[in-house]
């Protein structure tokens, strides 16, 4: 079926893309790989509906590894590579993904929103880190009207009200990061920089990013799913690898709406500054 689809929008639309799949299901998807799906494709959609928490794994690496979504991607495009065997360029699209406000993912529109902040993060590491993510779009944008004999759930993953008159948190802090974060083009990893944190450290995930004109982004949260911290907390919050003069730290909090500028103590080529950890992402930019 894959194979006519992709003969029969060739042949009118030469130029669109066909996907393949919908869901990570790395057996199911390896038969297909093996059966030749990515001869007659030019792109991978998935739906990657994390069943623990972002950043930790979610299909084959431990919940509770920060890093372990990012290393399942990473598994998942080498598999990808390892059977296009006429080197075709073939991106990811995250056509659907989502949490609603309700008693089986969010509890209430607050969580909601913290949990984009931190899920489109990890996706735009992802990315800097050379992840072919072409496209990431949230489950939905409005959320929907009630109906009987249906999840009560599946009406509320939006990012704006039934009616359309109020937005809810996650769709200003989507706002927020789609106005900071708009190109990945302009970031690259900074390999060179190492981050700590004083205080629960194993609960604090971060990434340190380059923007093109030398500015360094220092992203980070508390990560939810480390059972033995469950609260907000401060700490120092220590980035090593500084060869510059700082000359402005300023927090960005997509709940305050606006950045402001934040003490620092800056020893050589180590930097301190006092923060919070939330579990909604924050963000600080360094100056030189």
């Amino acid at each position: 079926m894959q194979r006519i689809c992709f003969c029969e929008n060739k042949s009118i639309l030469p130029d669109n893309r066909t996907e393949a799949l919908r869901r990570i299901a790395t057996g199911y998807f390896r038969e297909c790989l093996e059966a030749g799906l990515l001869e007659c494709s030019d792109a991978v959609s998935f739906h990657p509906y994390n069943e623990t928490s972002e950043g930790a794994g979610s299909y084959w690496m431990s919940a509770t590894d920060p890093d372990g979504f990012e290393k399942e991607l990473q598994d998942l495009a080498a598999l990808v590579k390892s059977y296009n065997k006429d080197n075709k360029e073939i991106k990811f699209y995250f056509t659907e993904l989502g949490r609603s406000v309700s008693k089986i993912h969010c509890p209430d529109e607050a969580a909601q929103a913290d949990y984009l902040s931190r899920v489109m993060l990890v996706y735009f590491g992802a990315r800097i880190n050379g992840f072919p993510l072409e496209a990431v779009c949230w489950y939905d944008l409005k959320c929907d009207d009630f109906k009987q004999n249906v999840p009560p759930h599946e009406s509320s993953f939006g990012l704006i009200s039934n009616d359309g008159a109020r937005g809810r948190p996650a769709y200003w802090y989507y706002a927020a990061l789609i106005d900071y974060f708009g190109d990945p083009r302009e970031y690259s990893p900074a390999a060179d920089i190492v981050v700590n944190f004083s205080d629960n450290a194993a609960a604090a995930k971060h990434f340190a990013w380059k923007q093109r004109n030398g500015t360094l982004v220092v992203p980070y949260w508390r990560m939810i799913q480390i059972d033995a911290v469950k609260e907000d907390f401060p700490t120092l919050l220590t980035v090593e690898g500084i060869k510059r003069p700082v000359r402005e730290v300023r927090l960005f909090d997509p709940a305050a709406r606006e950045p402001r500028s934040i003490g620092f103590r800056q020893e050589g080529t180590r930097l301190k500054i006092p923060v919070w950890v939330y579990s909604r992402a924050n963000w600080l930019e360094i100056a030189f």
